[in-house]
C-alpha cells in the first residue's frame, strides 16, 4: 500500500500544510538573520564605563565567560561562516559557544585597546565537519608567537565534535596597537569557535565568539526585503510555483543562501520549518535507527528482476514515511529524518576495483536504466499531486572511481561512450521516471568540474531532457571547485559558477560565500532566487 494513501500531508508537516494553509513544499529551509551577538556571558551584568565614556570590560560571574563588555574584536581575511548540524559539541559547559564557526585558509583576528603586558589566551574550537583525523590541519600564532603548530582538532580533542582549548602566553608590546591572532591553514581550512584573553590575574578582559564577527556585509544581506499585497505563499488556491515565488521575494539575501544548504533552521514568520536533506536508501533506509535491509543494488541488478526493485523501493518509502511522521512529532528536523533520499547510485560499474560499486547497478547502461526507473517510481510513488519520497540519481556524471583520486580528477571519454555508456540512465531517469533531483559528482568532465559544468546541468539536463526538479552537490563538491581541482581561485568564484551552472543546492559549507560572490558582482540575486525556488518546488 503506498504511503500517500494513508498519511494524507505532503512532503511538509501537515500541521503546516493543512493548519496555517502554507505553500505545498518539500521541506522548508531558512536561516536565522545574520546579526552581530552580544558576547556571551552566563548572566550579563551591567556595562561599567570608563572615564572618557568608553566601554569597559567587565567581569563575568564565571571568570572562564566571556567578558560582556570588552573591546571590539574585528577580523580580516577571507572568511565564511559555518552552522554546524548535530548534538551539542561534548566536553565542555559552554555548548552554546559552538553553534557556529569562523573559517577560512587565512585571516587574523584583532584585539584592539589592549594595553602592554602579559595574556593568556584560550581559543575554543572543536571539529564539525570533518569525522576523522588528518583532514584539518592549522597554526596560531599570536603576533611573532607561537600558539599551536599543526593542529589537527579531531586529534587533539579526541574526536568528532569534541571542545579543545588551544591555550598560552603571550607578550603584547601595546603602545596602541592592537593584539593580533593570525590563523592559517596547512590543510583544509583554519577556524574557531570563541576567543578569550586573560590578563595576569586572570580576569577575562576581551573575548568573543566567532558569531559576533560578522561583517557589515552579512548585516547588509540581513535586511528583510519589504512586500506589498496578498501573500500568495499561504494561498493553497494557488500553483506551487507562484506560491514559491512569492515566498522567495520575501526573504532577505542570506536567508536565500541558507535555502540551498544540506541542513537549514525554520523562518518562523513565513511557516517554514526547519529541515535537514540528506538522507540515504540505496537498499533500505539509513542512518535512521532500524529498518529493513535489502541486498545490496547489485545483488538486486542481477536478478534482472525490475518489478521486485520497484516493490523493494516502494516499501523503503513507506518506511521512510513512517519515519519522517514520528520524527516530526519529535520535533527533529535534521538530516536522515526528511523525505529526500539521495538514492539511486546509476553509475557505470566497470572497474572492479572502485570500492563503491556495489551501490550501482552494474556495468550495463540498459539494465542501469531499466533497474534506475523501476526505483525511482517505487519511491517517489504514483499520487498525482504528492511524491511519497523524492528519489535524487546520482553522481552525475562519468563518477565511477577511483575513489581516492575523484576531487581533482579530470575524466575525458570518447564522445560515443559519453553518450552510450555514462548518460543514458541519467536521461532515462529524467525523461521516463520524472526524477525529482540529481546529485552532481565530485569529478571534473572534460575540464570543467561537474558541479560547475553548464554543459551537464544545463544543456543536457534541463534543455535536452526537460528535467523539472533541483541539482544537489555531492558533499564537499563546491569545495573541490576551487580547493582540489583548482579550477577557480576562491570560494566566492566557484560558488557563483556552481548556481550559474544549475547546482541549486549544496551539501557542504561553501554556498555561504554567495553573499559574497553577490557583492562582487560575480552573479545576480536572481540566479540565485532561481536556485531557491528550484529547490523549494515540487
Amino acid at each position: 500500500m503506498g504511503a500517500t494513501k494513508f498519511w494524507l500531508h505532503p512532503l511538509i508537516p501537515q500541521q503546516i500544510f493543512m493548519k496555517t494553509k502554507n505553500i505545498c513544499l518539500l521541506g522548508g529551509t531558512v536561516a536565522s538573520l545574520f546579526v552581530i551577538a552580544p558576547r556571551l556571558t552566563a548572566q550579563t551584568p551591567a556595562p561599567a564605563v570608563n572615564a572618557d565614556g568608553s566601554a569597559k570590560a567587565t567581569a563575568p560571574t564565571d571568570p572562564n565567560d566571556i567578558p560582556c563588555c570588552g573591546p571590539k574584536i574585528a577580523v580580516q581575511g577571507g572568511i565564511e561562516y559555518f552552522k554546524p548540524e548535530g548534538p551539542d559539541v561534548q566536553g565542555t559547559t559552554h555548548p552554546e559557544w559552538f553553534k557556529e564557526q569562523l573559517f577560512g585558509r587565512t585571516f587574523t583576528v584583532l584585539v584592539p585597546e589592549l594595553p602592554a603586558g602579559r595574556y593568556t589566551i584560550k581559543i575554543d574550537v572543536a571539529e564539525q565537519y570533518h569525522q576523522q583525523a588528518g583532514q584539518r590541519v592549522m597554526d596560531i600564532a599570536v603576533e611573532d608567537q607561537k600558539l599551536a603548530q599543526n593542529l589537527d582538532v579531531f586529534t587533539a580533542a579526541g574526536g568528532y565534535k569534541k571542545a579543545y582549548v588551544v591555550e598560552g602566553t603571550v607578550n603584547h608590546r601595546g603602545v596602541g596597537l592592537p593584539l593580533v591572532i593570525t590563523f592559517s591553514s596547512t590543510k583544509d581550512n583554519a577556524t574557531f569557535d570563541a576567543i578569550r584573553i586573560f590578563n595576569e590575574k586572570g580576569v577575562a578582559v576581551a573575548g568573543t565568539l566567532a558569531s559576533s564577527l560578522h561583517t557589515a556585509e552579512d548585516l547588509a544581506a540581513s535586511v528583510i526585503p519589504v512586500v506589498k499585497g496578498p501573500a500568495i505563499y499561504q494561498d493553497p488556491r494557488q500553483s506551487n510555483a507562484r506560491r514559491v515565488h512569492d515566498m522567495v521575494r520575501r526573504m532577505s539575501l542570506a536567508e536565500k543562501v541558507a535555502q540551498i544548504q544540506n541542513g537549514t533552521p525554520a523562518i518562523e514568520r513565513l511557516n517554514l520549518p526547519s529541515y535537514g536533506y540528506p538522507n540515504e536508501a540505496l537498499h533500505g533506509i539509513g542512518f535512521a535507527g532500524r529498518a529493513t535491509v535489502f541486498p545490496q543494488a547489485i545483488g538486486m541488478a542481477a536478478s534482472w528482476n525490475d518489478s521486485l526493485l520497484k516493490e523493494v523501493a516502494d516499501t523503503i518509502a513507506t518506511e521512510g514515511r513512517a519515519k519522517y511522521v514520528v520524527a516530526q512529532a519529535r520535533g527533529d528536523h535534521n538530516g536522515y529524518r526528511g523525505l529526500t533520499f539521495w538514492s539511486p547510485n546509476i553509475n557505470i560499474f566497470r572497474d572492479p576495483r572502485w570500492g563503491r560499486g556495489q551501490e550501482t547497478y552494474g556495468e550495463d547502461p540498459e539494465l542501469t536504466s531499466r533497474m534506475a526507473v523501476a526505483f525511482i517510481t517505487g519511491m517517489q510513488g504514483n499520487d498525482p499531486k504528492y511524491l511519497k519520497v523524492m528519489a535524487c540519481a546520482k553522481h552525475f556524471a562519468v563518477h565511477s572511481g577511483p575513489e581516492p583520486l575523484r576531487h581533482d580528477m579530470d575524466v575525458t571519454p570518447p564522445e560515443r561512450d559519453m553518450y552510450e555508456t555514462y548518460l543514458p540512465a541519467f536521461e532515462t531517469s529524467v525523461r521516463e521516471a520524472k526524477v525529482r533531483s540529481v546529485m552532481s559528482a565530485y569529478n571534473s568532465v572534460n575540464g570543467q568540474p561537474a558541479s560547475a559544468n553548464p554543459f551537464l546541468l544545463d544543456t543536457m539536463l534541463r534543455k535536452n531532457w526537460g528535467f523539472k526538479g533541483h541539482v544537489v552537490s555531492d558533499c564537499g563538491a563546491i569545495h573541490d571547485i576551487w580547493n582540489g581541482h583548482k579550477y577557480l581561485p576562491d570560494a566566492a568564484q566557484a560558488t557563483a559558477r556552481a548556481i550559474k551552472s544549475g547546482t541549486d543546492l549544496e551539501c557542504g559549507n561553501d554556498y555561504h560565500a554567495l553573499v559574497s560572490a553577490v557583492n562582487q558582482k560575480l552573479l545576480k540575486e536572481s540566479e540565485i532566487d532561481r536556485a531557491v525556488e528550484r529547490v523549494l518546488t515540487v
